[in-house]
C-alpha cells in the first residue's frame, strides 16, 4: 500500500506540473476551457509534434508571436505588414504593385508596407498621435494625413482629385468610405475591405457594385482570433503577378515540370 501510495503522491504532482504548464502555454485569459480542451484533443490525435510544428509555422515562422508581443503588425523579421489576415497578405505578396497608387482609409504598419512596395500612398487617419506616429516613419512616397471629423475623413479620397488603383479600408466609417471608394477606383483597381465578416452590409454594397469578391479568412497578425479580408476586383482588373516566391512554412519544391505527378 506505501508503494502504492507513493505512486499516486507522483502521479498528483504530475498532475500539479501539467497544469500549470497548461496555464503558461495556452494563457487562460484568452482561450476559455473548452478551447483548451479541444487544443489537448487535437494534440492526442495528431500527434504532439505535429501539434508544435503548427505553432512553430504560426507564432515563429509567420511572426505571429512577435507582432501579438509588439502589438503591431509586422513579420518575424520586424518589417512592417497590413494588419490583414495572413492568406490576404499572401496573396498581395505575389503581385506586382511597383506602377500602382494606394489609398488608405486607416494609417498604421499597412501603409509603411505599400510605400515599400507600390508607387505612391496616401493614408488618412482620425487620430492625431497614431497620424504623428506613422507619419514620422514615412518615406518620400507616402503621404499621412489627419482627419477627425466623419465628413472630412471620407471626403478626404476625393480631395486627392485623382482615381486609385487601390482603395484600403481599414479604419472608422468603412460604409461611407466604402462610397467614396467606389466614386475614386480606377476602372482596373480593387478594394480590400478589412474584417469583412464584421461589415456585411459594407460589403453586400461593394459586390452591389459589380465589384467581385474574394475572401481571405484565417489568423493574422497581433490577434489570437480568424477574421476576413476581402478583396473587391473590378471586371477589368490588371494586376500583374510575380514569380512565385517563398511560401512561409512550404516544402520549397520546384517541379522541371509540373504535369508529371
Amino acid at each position: 500500500m506505501a508503494r502504492m501510495s507513493g505512486l499516486q503522491a507522483l502521479v498528483r504532482r504530475v498532475a500539479r506540473k501539467w497544469s500549470g504548464l497548461k496555464r503558461k502555454l495556452f494563457y487562460p485569459r484568452d482561450l476559455h476551457p473548452g478551447q483548451i480542451t479541444e487544443l489537448l484533443e487535437h494534440a492526442r490525435q495528431s500527434g504532439p509534434s505535429h501539434l508544435l510544428h503548427v505553432i512553430h509555422l504560426i507564432e515563429t515562422m509567420h511572426g505571429h508571436r512577435r507582432s501579438a508581443q509588439a502589438k503591431q503588425s509586422i513579420a518575424a523579421d520586424g518589417a512592417p505588414l497590413p494588419w490583414f489576415t495572413y492568406p490576404a497578405i499572401a496573396y498581395l505578396n505575389q503581385i506586382d504593385l511597383r506602377d500602382k497608387t494606394v489609398f488608405e482609409f486607416g494609417a498604421g504598419q499597412g501603409s509603411l508596407y505599400f510605400a515599400r512596395r507600390a508607387k505612391h500612398v496616401v493614408a488618412v487617419d482620425n487620430d492625431s498621435s497614431w497620424q504623428k506616429e506613422i507619419a514620422s516613419q514615412a518615406p518620400h512616397n507616402l503621404q499621412v494625413m489627419l482627419r477627425t471629423e466623419e465628413k472630412a475623413h471620407v471626403q478626404s479620397l476625393a480631395e486627392t482629385g485623382q482615381t486609385w488603383d487601390i482603395i484600403v479600408i481599414d479604419g472608422r466609417w468603412r460604409r461611407r468610405c466604402a462610397d467614396a471608394a467606389l466614386a475614386a477606383l480606377s476602372h482596373s483597381g480593387m478594394i480590400v475591405l478589412d474584417n469583412a465578416d464584421w461589415y456585411p452590409k459594407t460589403a453586400q454594397a461593394l459586390r452591389a457594385a459589380d465589384l467581385l469578391q474574394i475572401d481571405f479568412t484565417g489568423l493574422g497578425p497581433v490577434n489570437y482570433y480568424q477574421w476576413t479580408t476581402s478583396f473587391f476586383l473590378r471586371r477589368a482588373a490588371q494586376f500583374n503577378r510575380l514569380e512565385p516566391g517563398h511560401v512561409i512554412g512550404g516544402m520549397n519544391e520546384t517541379r522541371t515540370d509540373d504535369s508529371q505527378h
